[in-house]
């Protein structure tokens, strides 16, 4: 992952894209860069946010790849289209894949669920606060990054490897481990959630400490 950094002016004389919006729900900015197509794009939210569109949403910012924005775009709708219609309240995790541009549903979770729990150390609030907050009524607020954070999930094989780390201490390493008295490969025993490292990094210094 290349880390230049620019001034404004330098970035504005690179791209080429204007704003526009795309269906009613997004607005962003789309640049071609090195090669590559990205979006820089608004994010409509439902809780308070320092942003607000013309038409009084509020909003949060966000670059993608284009061909991803327009992906992750079609399961936040189905996902919210799915709640609505269900009248769901609360959390809930809904697990998709990806493939050739199309989304698969997997599963879903009516709970915080794994895939979130990097909030507790790597947003600004986690699931376990909000969903306290939603059921003594009090205002939601939306999870913002602290910084680029990656969760690794711990197996029975990796138990030993998880502990070693934790008894290491780092700065930006949190070692969560769930205290099962059983141990045993593809149990999942516990999570680490790396504050401030990119998959890119992860995968360069992390990733051999753990069986493949």
């Amino acid at each position: 992952m290349n880390h230049e950094q620019m001034t404004r002016e330098q970035f504005l004389s690179q791209y080429t894209g204007e704003w526009s919006p795309s269906d009613g729900h997004w607005f962003g900015l789309d640049f071609g860069w090195r090669g590559q197509e990205y979006r820089f794009q608004t994010d409509s939210m439902y809780h308070p946010a320092n942003t607000v569109l013309p038409d009084g949403r509020e909003a949060r910012f966000g670059v993608y790849k284009k061909e991803d924005s327009g992906v992750l775009a079609r399961m936040k709708a189905q996902s919210e289209r799915f709640m609505r219609d269900c009248g769901y309240r609360g959390i809930l995790a809904i697990e998709y894949f990806i493939k050739g541009g199309e989304i698969y549903f997997n599963e879903m979770a009516p709970r915080p669920h794994n895939s979130g729990h990097y909030t507790i150390e790597g947003a600004t609030t986690n699931q376990f606060r909000e969903l306290v907050r939603y059921l003594v009524g009090e205002p939601l607020q939306e999870p913002q990054p602290v910084a680029p954070t990656v969760l690794k999930n711990i197996l029975g094989q990796d138990l030993e490897a998880a502990e070693r780390i934790a008894a290491e201490n780092l700065p930006g390493v949190y070692v969560h481990l769930y205290g099962k008295t059983e141990s045993r490969p593809k149990r999942k025993m516990g999570h680490i959630t790396f504050v401030g490292m990119d998959a890119a990094r992860f995968e360069a210094e992390w990733a051999g400490r753990f069986v493949k």
